[in-house]
């Protein structure tokens, strides 16, 4: 049968993955036009109580051995030959689900992993028979993030990750009660009502869940990223030895019980903020002066080159301006600076491009952009009030 994890693994209640995260949904890639759908190639490792221990899907499905479960990084590489980025997540019934990033071309998103009716739901079944393959949303998870084979000129490590709109951009499940029946839609600012993003401390729980699950892997190393300057800085090479899912380091003496044991390093990406408030203005007024510039134009000879050129840095810069953190700062000189809803407008309008340009001429999509972003405001704007000069 063709289905997600929770259909052919079932729903766990084991209180493990509880200890991991939450249920929740993300705010991010809510929702695209042709919607999400299952992979092609994926596996599934189960949760506590299932009666198997997981699927390949190579595309046929196939049951997993408990040598490639214990195995799993190895069983990777020998059923997906050539790929070295994987998205995973981990779903609401506690289930492990991975897929190549890239699969004849086309990028896989975690939403693929597990669809949604809804933001808050699992795929519908389809007519007459359990099936559930695709959503139009990203629906509910616990966690996800990626694992990425490395071969920097010495013996190849995995690395795991959060880099995910499941880890970064965490919506609870609560948010669904002030949309009432059906559910259908994201709130208009769903950025506001984020929880705090994932720490190591999650991301080492997951990596202590997935030992409970039987995968023979244990932490050699951590580091911290941040987004915005892609800079990474170490943070411990101590081993992690795990009770359970809760994680503590373990001593020297420990390193020979791990030898059967594939290393893995933990890699957090955080959204610090790495430059100054001036900095962070040069990129907001250059994103407020060539969206505006689009609602001000009329159609032209040129407009073609000019919406590619300037779509580019429209999208680098929603890219940044999401991912740097910068928005949680806040400037107490400038009480009328309402940095949350100023981020808040952003990731709207960020959707609502990637929609219109799946439909509508790229100069169309940047008007639309355009209008999305000044919402008929008035002088001063947003931008002006965050970074206009200050009378002396």
């Amino acid at each position: 049968m063709v289905s997600d994890a929770i259909e052919l693994c079932g729903t766990s209640d084991n209180f493990l993955q509880k200890q991991v995260a939450p249920i929740i949904t993300t705010a991010r890639g809510q929702k695209y036009a042709e919607g999400y759908a299952l992979p092609k190639l994926r596996i599934y490792i189960c949760a506590h109580g299932s009666p198997h221990l997981g699927f390949s899907f190579t595309p046929d499905m196939t049951p997993l051995t408990q040598e490639q479960v214990s195995d799993y990084f190895n069983t990777l590489e020998n059923l997906f030959p050539r790929k070295d980025l994987f998205v995973w997540v981990l779903d609401a019934g506690g289930n492990l689900v991975a897929a190549p990033a890239w699969d004849e071309g086309v990028e896989k998103k975690h939403g693929d992993l597990t669809p949604g009716a809804t933001p808050f739901h699992r795929p519908n079944a389809a007519p007459g028979f359990e099936k559930r393959t695709s959503g139009q949303y990203r629906g509910k998870a616990r966690l996800g993030g990626e694992f990425v084979l490395v071969a920097d000129g010495g013996k190849p490590h995995w690395q795991i990750n959060q880099k995910s709109g499941y880890a970064l951009q965490r919506l609870p499940l609560s948010t669904r009660d002030q949309l009432g029946s059906p559910v259908s839609n994201m709130p208009r600012n769903p950025t506001q009502l984020l929880e705090k993003t994932t720490s190591m401390d999650t991301l080492q729980r997951m990596s202590c869940y997935m030992n409970t699950l039987g995968i023979a892997s244990h932490v050699h190393s951590h580091e911290i990223c941040v987004f915005a300057d892609q800079s990474c800085r170490p943070e411990t090479e101590t081993p992690l030895c795990c009770d359970g899912v809760t994680p503590s380091e373990c001593g020297e003496t420990v390193w020979p019980s791990f030898r059967m044991h594939t290393p893995v390093w933990l890699r957090i990406w955080s959204a610090e903020c790495p430059v100054s408030h001036e900095v962070l203005g040069e990129r907001v007024t250059e994103l407020d002066a060539v969206l505006r510039r689009w609602g001000a134009s009329g159609s032209s000879k040129d407009e073609e080159s000019r919406a590619l050129a300037d779509r580019k840095i429209v999208g680098k810069h929603f890219a940044w301006l999401q991912k740097s953190g910068c928005f949680d700062e806040v400037d107490l000189d400038r009480p009328d600076c309402d940095m949350a809803g100023l981020f808040a407008r952003m990731s709207e309008c960020k959707i609502e491009l990637k929609v219109n340009l799946e439909k509508l001429p790229m100069p169309d999509a940047l008007r639309a952009a355009s209008a999305c972003w000044t919402d008929g405001e008035s002088q001063p704007t947003e931008v002006q009030k965050c970074w206009m000069p200050t009378e002396s």
